[in-house]
């Protein structure tokens, strides 16, 4: 049994290594006063906020890895354009900036031609990254969408604390 209640089965060592770390991480997550670690998102909830959105025309999406992976995955899939990813390193695991600024790990080719870009992500606190992103992308014409946080387009934007999100929690949340 977890420390959340629900049960973990088929442990093998990578498994049950990433179930040792999600358990610091929920740990970590505990916040000073608190109970219960921050709220979780479901897959659902994330699919409905997207599929009920109106995204704009775009030629390419680009995700900000490696939060930005999912939600961007997604949004390309269901504007049938091409899937892009740009990776940023800026915050620790505590989700402390590590770095005064977003340093650029990997970039992806855009597709020839593309002019409208989609910049996903799943969080933006300050906007470091999504703005690191966009002066690469000098010249073209750039939309930024978050899941929560600050960003041209805001998906859940009644989501005002730290939240965990299925795809970077899988050993402390159902599937859902």
């Amino acid at each position: 049994m977890r420390p959340d209640g629900l049960r973990c089965v088929d442990l093998s060592l990578a498994s049950t290594t990433i179930y040792l770390m999600c358990i610091l991480r929920w740990k970590s997550m505990l916040v000073s006063g608190m109970e219960t670690p921050a709220p979780f998102v479901s897959f659902k909830e994330v699919a409905a906020a997207i599929r009920d959105a109106q995204l704009p025309p775009c030629d390419v999406v680009l995700g900000i890895g490696h939060g930005g992976t999912v939600p961007a995955s997604l949004i390309a899939y269901r504007l049938g354009v091409p899937l892009r990813m740009d990776w940023y390193n800026y915050r620790g695991c505590d989700n402390n900036p590590v770095y005064d600024v977003p340093r650029l790990l990997g970039s992806s080719r855009l597709p020839d031609g593309a002019r409208r870009v989609l910049l996903v992500d799943d969080v933006a606190v300050t906007g470091q990254t999504l703005k690191a992103a966009a002066t690469r992308l000098a010249g073209l014409h750039v939309t930024s969408l978050v899941l929560k946080g600050k960003a041209d387009i805001v998906l859940l934007p009644q989501l005002n604390t730290c939240v965990r999100w299925p795809w970077h929690h899988c050993c402390e949340s159902p599937i859902n």
